[in-house]
């Protein structure tokens, strides 16, 4: 079962000014992968909301229809996309191979463009880089976004 449910998901995010319609169908379709907790839960929403502007945006802004590096999209085809902005090939090579999607190499495109394709990328990434560092450091919300961003956002700055 759900952690939580459909109308106290849709209330939460509204609280925070948040209107997606279809997302918790996506989410429940897509994201199957346990999770330990609602903080854990509300952990992935806030990260996946601050890294999509609040669920709108699926594509990195500053390299929307990039195919090759540029100095603004140093990542080139293999840029941010989907909820927690899925980057660079490494990381669309091994989603598609632990997904057994090769069309998320083959076609980053879809990670943008099926819901349900955006939150297995999700789960791939949360599963894979986040939750190990969520035990390691503790259930917070610094721990989640060194885990997504690093020096990006943290600079050297402890957990």
């Amino acid at each position: 079962g759900s952690l939580v449910s459909e109308s106290k998901l849709k209330s939460a995010l509204q609280t925070c000014g948040i209107s997606k319609t279809g997302l918790y169908e996506a989410l429940v379709k897509g994201f199957t992968a346990p999770l330990a907790s609602v903080q854990e839960l509300a952990l992935l929403l806030g990260n996946t909301a601050h890294e999509s502007g609040a669920f709108v945006y699926v594509e990195e802004i500053a390299c929307a229809g990039v195919t090759s590096p540029t100095a603004a999209c140093p990542y080139g085809l293999y840029h941010g996309r989907g909820y927690i902005q899925l980057s660079w090939d490494y990381n669309y090579r091994a989603a598609a191979s632990a997904l057994n999607r090769p069309d998320i190499f083959s076609n980053p495109w879809v990670v943008q463009q099926d819901e349900a394709t955006n939150w297995s990328t999700v789960q791939w990434y949360w599963t894979n880089s986040v939750q190990p560092a969520l035990r390691a450091n503790g259930y917070t919300l610094a721990a989640s976004v060194r885990a997504i961003n690093g020096q990006l956002e943290c600079g050297g700055n402890p957990i």
